[in-house]
């Protein structure tokens, strides 16, 4: 049986005084990447106190060295990074990290007294980060915070101490997911369909079913195409629908729908989003969307364009600021198109999805909700 990984935090604060007010401090890991060599996750805090201030800290933790492998003397930069709201605070007299034992880790952030040191309050701030290798891809991190109630001391926005308890955790395991599709797209080239699609990673990647529906039908495979296995680089497939097998010619189609059933070596599976192709014309307008909307930490948007263009696909926030890019200039043939879009880097709100094509700009609203 698996060593279950147990984390344990213990927060040596600076004390002006201790009050018998608690704040609740919760903890979670979030799965940055992982191709099933490498393991990489963010170690994160927040608060239900509207305002309060990482003092001196010390985070002992133990891991699954089962399943995971962290080096003995382990390289700033390379095996873990502290987050840039304690590397460029001045207020931090240090911060190191130091592998105890075979799986204890110990990280100790050191406050000289003075400043405002690093606001920990109700949304999550990042601590650090580290990357694992990964001993067994179907191996099980369980990383997750102890929840024993250890009550320690954090300034308060009045530079009081409140104490701290321990509040949720997070879960998460050592498997890659199979493949990470970042885009798929589809065009009428007359005599046939061109199906383009990209990933950015691969895991035990057996290959891709094309599958076709014709409106009001039933899907039906038309094609195979292998997959690379395991790659950790991006990866393009390009593959023709010759329009073979139709119920109604091509000439009596309107519009034909596509998606790819991507299939693991253990024969486990998963679906693409659905795109569609507008058949023997043009699309009638531009096209784009963005779903689910509100969203988390993921969404997929689809556009469809009326001719070849070159594209550039942006996201603002409500501001109008530019706060990600998702496509830079980028030339796409005339059809449907869809890309993965993360959004985990942003905050709570509303944004604006904005395509410049032709001269012309297209916008669509979406909320990004956690």
């Amino acid at each position: 049986m698996k060593t279950i990984l147990m984390i344990m935090i213990l927060l040596l604060l600076g004390v002006c005084g201790r009050t018998s007010a608690q704040t609740w401090v919760d903890m979670q890991f979030v799965l940055l990447s992982n191709n099933g060599s490498t393991y990489s996750v963010k170690a994160q805090i927040k608060t239900n106190s509207a305002i309060a201030r990482l003092g001196s800290s010390n985070f002992v933790f133990t891991f699954n060295d089962a399943d995971l492998s962290f080096p003995m003397s382990p390289t700033s930069g390379v095996d873990y990074s502290f987050a840039p709201l304690i590397t460029t605070n001045l207020t931090y007299f240090g911060y190191s990290l130091t592998r105890n034992t075979s799986s204890e880790i110990s990280i100790d952030i050191t406050y000289l007294g003075t400043g405002t040191g690093t606001v920990v309050g109700q949304s999550w701030v990042d601590l650090i980060t580290f990357n694992f290798s990964v001993l067994d891809a179907n191996g099980f991190s369980n990383l997750q915070w102890d929840t024993d109630p250890t009550v320690s001391t954090v300034y308060g926005d009045s530079l009081t101490a409140a104490q701290w308890n321990f509040g949720t955790w997070s879960d998460l395991n050592t498997s890659p997911l199979p493949v990470e599709l970042i885009s798929f797209s589809g065009y009428d080239r007359g005599d046939r369909v061109h199906l383009h699609w990209e990933t950015a990673t691969e895991f035990e990647n057996y290959g891709f079913e094309i599958q076709r529906q014709e409106e009001g039908e039933e899907w039906t495979a038309i094609g195979f195409v292998p997959g690379k296995g395991t790659v950790n680089y991006p990866v393009i497939y390009d593959w023709d629908d010759m329009l073979e097998g139709l119920l109604r010619p091509p000439a009596y189609q309107d519009k034909l729908r596509y998606r790819l059933r991507q299939i693991d070596r253990d024969g486990t599976d998963d679906l693409s989003p659905v795109i569609e192709v507008a058949m023997n014309a043009a699309a009638e307008h531009m096209q784009l969307d963005v779903y689910p909307n509100p969203c988390v930490n993921n969404t997929t948007v689809a556009c469809a364009l009326r001719q070849d263009e070159v594209v550039t696909l942006t996201v603002h926030d409500a501001a109008g600021r530019e706060v990600q890019r998702v496509l830079d200039a980028r030339q796409l043939h005339a059809g449907s198109h869809v890309f993965d879009l993360p959004t985990d880097a942003l905050t709570n709100g509303m944004y604006v999805l904005r395509l410049l094509a032709g001269g012309r700009a297209y916008v669509e609203h979406f909320a990004v909700v956690r």
